[in-house]
Formats: C-alpha cells, structure tokens, sequence
C-alpha cells in the first residue's frame, strides 16, 4: 500500500489554464495566426470597398491591405498584452487576484470585473487599429468619409473579440458566467463534516490513505456556481464546510451548512438559500463517498 505523506491535513489545488490569446504573444504560432488574420482583413476590406463603390478594386486592395494587415496584426499584439499583464499585476490585491486575475485566463463572463477588463483589452485594440489607419494607412486618401468609414470598419470588425473565448470550454470545462464567488480561489483549504458524526472531519479520516485532492475543488465550485433559491424552512444540515485561506489558519470563511430537501442540495449564506446545480450535487456525492468509503484503487495499492 502507498501512504501519502500523513502530515498534509487539507486539500491544496491549482487550476492552469493556457489562453489562446497567449498565443499571439509567441512568434513560433504567427505562422498559424498570420494566415488568418490576413484572410480576415481582407475580406473586410473589401466589404468596406463594396460599400464604398470604391472602382479599380484591385488597385485599391493591394495598396491598402499590407499597412492593414500589419497595423491590425500590431493591435492585437497590444491587446494580448494588456490581457497577459492581469495575470501577474495585482497579486497583493485579493480583490484583483479573485476577480480577474484567476479568472481572465479561464472564463471571462465569470464575473463583471473579468468582463469590463476584457472588453478594455479589446477596445484598446481597436482604437489603435482605427488611430493608426487612419492617420497612416489611408493618410493620403483625399475623401474624408473613405478614410473614417473603412478605418471605422476594420477596426470594429477586426477587433480581437477571441479574447472573449471562455479557456475552459477548450479543456473541457464548463464555462459558468457570472459566478457567485462565495469562496474565493486563496481559500484552498477545507474542512468538511458530515451530520452523521459531526466531530468528524472526513477530510482527516485515515488522510494516509484515502487523501482525496479534488473534493476542496468541486466543494467551492458547487457553491460558487449555485443558483439563488426560495426554499422553505430545512430540516437539518447534511453536511459543514468550513474554508481556509492558504498559509493562514485563523482566516477562515463562516461555517457552510449544506441540507438535502428533495433529493437536492442547498445552502445557506448570507440570509440567501442556493440550490447546488444537479451536475456538480452529484459531482459532490461521489466525490464525499470516495473519501468515505474508498475503493482498493483510491487506496493506491500498486
């Protein structure tokens, strides 16, 4: 039987996630980047000319297209950037740590903060691809409606909107937006007691052998993605949870007491009831019945 070591006491984990728009920041991936990106300006240039009833088309396309191509290429640049840099600023921040920095890389419709920060990243880009084109790429375009209508049009529709992708719909996950962040990220310890026996940590249980490193994962998850719910008065609580900052043992969040009604989970926090999503309740269940009682697997016999 292999014993893990016996001194750890609570569930410690991290979520990596690698954004497409890191991408844009690594010259090996132009080469898949570069082709699209020019497909895209194009076709939008020659949207604009439509529109325009520009004449000598092709004249016009191979003047104009390279400057756009590159300037639009520069801005999205920029903009990975501007999203890269959440990712290490504001470390000392809970605040910022909590609502962009965990979250820009994985799902920007978590929360309001995410999205306005995204959306920044991509407004940034496209002031710079209309600034640039409009002063530079078509500067000596005697029309003035010419240059403000197509440096207008390319910067809208060629702004790096793909920084809006949710990462964890990529890796699987499910993307939630608009979570509740009741526990937040730096409370990565947890303590969870169960009604039956309630002096009982089931975390600590015979933690040797039956540690389990993804039930503090789905326990924070199942909350922070909860639904608001009315719901009459519960019977007792099923199960307690009670969170930890990483590092600080006295900084711990207000017991959770989670009831069963129905053959569904709630929980109460702040004179408000949350109903436990179905997917993450049954989720939830399995992953407590395999601390409970683990299988010869889980009990790493090799």
């Amino acid at each position: 039987m292999k014993k893990k070591d016996s001194s750890i006491r609570s569930v410690k984990f991290y979520n990596i996630y690698f954004p497409v728009w890191v991408l844009m920041l690594f010259p090996l991936t132009w080469l898949i980047i570069i082709p699209g990106n020019f497909l895209v300006d194009s076709l939008v240039l020659l949207l604009g000319m439509y529109f325009l009833k520009i004449e000598k088309k092709s004249t016009f396309y191979k003047k104009y297209i390279f400057l756009i191509f590159i300037f639009s290429f520069l801005a999205d640049v920029v903009g990975g950037f501007v999203m890269v840099i959440s990712l290490f600023v504001g470390k000392d921040s809970a605040f910022f740590n909590e609502y962009i920095s965990e979250q820009i890389a994985r799902n920007p419709f978590d929360n309001v903060y995410t999205l306005i920060y995204t959306f920044i990243a991509v407004i940034i880009s496209g002031i710079i691809i209309y600034v640039l084109n409009r002063f530079i790429t078509f500067r000596k375009e005697e029309c003035i409606k010419t240059k403000r209508f197509l440096s207008l049009l390319i910067a809208f529709l060629t702004a790096p909107y793909f920084f809006l992708l949710p990462t964890e719909t990529i890796y699987g996950g499910q993307a939630e937006s608009f979570t509740n962040h009741i526990v937040w990220q730096s409370y990565t310890f947890a303590e969870l007691y169960v009604s039956e026996d309630p002096d009982v940590d089931i975390l600590k249980v015979d933690e040797g052998e039956h540690y389990n490193n993804n039930l503090v994962t789905v326990l924070r998850d199942s909350i922070n993605t909860a639904d608001k719910s009315k719901i009459a008065e519960h019977g007792e609580w099923k199960y307690k949870v009670v969170f930890y900052r990483l590092g600080k043992d006295s900084d711990k969040l207000d017991e959770i007491l989670i009831y069963e009604k129905n053959n569904e989970l709630y929980f109460e926090f702040g004179d408000k009831n949350y109903k436990i999503k179905e997917e993450y309740r049954k989720e939830l269940i399995n992953e407590i019945e395999q601390v409970l009682n683990p299988s010869v697997e889980d009990e790493g016999i090799e």
